[in-house]
């Protein structure tokens, strides 16, 4: 498992829910950086389940700038997933 910090301004956000399963929200992050004397935008994918996910949904909008501290990701168990 690898710890991450995600600082960047929120993209798309879309919750999901559905009777009798768990609540999903997906969010994207945009991060720029300089490459060269050009300026590039990171976009990492993320995932919040059950609970949390209706929690955050309240709290993000688009274009919004969160920071996330001791986010977990798995690669292993996230591959082919988007």
């Amino acid at each position: 498992m690898v710890k991450l910090n995600i600082i960047g301004n929120v993209g798309s956000v879309k919750l999901y829910q559905a009777e009798g399963k768990p609540s999903v929200l997906n969010f994207d992050v945009a991060s720029n950086r300089r490459v060269g004397g050009k300026e590039q935008t990171d976009w990492v994918a993320c995932k919040v389940w059950y609970e949390r996910a209706e929690k955050l949904a309240g709290h993000l909008t688009t274009f919004h700038f969160p920071r996330f501290r001791s986010c977990r990701f798995c690669p292993a168990a996230c591959q082919g997933r988007r």
